[in-house]
Order: structure tokens, then C-alpha cells, then sequence
């Protein structure tokens, strides 16, 4: 796994949780309440900034997942594949050895 996957699972994961909503809910108040007289241009800005990169990371988390679960449904083909050849051998060594035995 990439340096930058681990980054964007790792900020998915945290945007995702309650210390995100908690962290952000710290930060706007004090900016609303002590850093600017007027927050709302400069909030507006910023919070519009946030939406466009945490989207863009939960479309990653998104196809990351995608190809996970792809990879996984391969792998069940594959295994199912597998069981089918045992179990068309298994039927063809049954047959041989009923006709050894001449049972039906």
C-alpha cells in the first residue's frame, strides 16, 4: 500500500469519526466567537475548501473499497472454480470405479 493510500485512509477514517465533529465544532466556535468580528467570508471559504477535499478522500476510501471487494469476488470465483474441478474429478474417479465394480 502506498504512502499516499495510507494518508488518505487515515484522513477518511478520522473525518469520519466523533473527535472530527467535536474538533470542528471547538474551532468554529472560537472562530465565531474571538478571531473575527465578521467569520462568515472568511468561514464560508474555508469550510467550502474542507467539503471539496473530504469528498474527494471519501471517492478514494470509496474505490479503494471498490477494489477490495472486486479483489475478494475474484478470489471466491477462483475458489469456487477450484471447487467445481474437485468435484468433477471426484465424480469421474466415482464412475471409474463403479464401472470397476459394475455397480450403477
Amino acid at each position: 500500500m502506498s504512502i499516499q493510500t495510507k494518508i488518505a485512509r487515515a484522513i477518511t477514517k478520522f473525518a469520519g469519526s466523533m473527535p472530527f465533529v467535536y474538533a470542528h465544532t471547538v474551532i468554529f466556535f472560537i472562530w465565531m466567537l474571538w478571531i473575527e468580528k465578521n467569520p462568515w467570508p472568511t468561514l464560508t471559504l474555508a469550510v467550502s475548501l474542507e467539503a471539496i477535499f473530504l469528498s474527494t478522500f471519501i471517492m478514494i476510501g470509496q474505490n479503494l473499497q471498490a477494489d477490495k471487494d472486486r479483489q475478494v469476488l475474484e478470489n471466491a470465483e477462483q475458489i469456487s472454480r477450484d471447487d467445481l474441478a474437485v468435484d468433477q474429478h471426484s465424480d469421474e474417479l466415482l464412475r471409474k470405479i463403479a464401472d470397476k465394480i459394475g455397480v450403477e
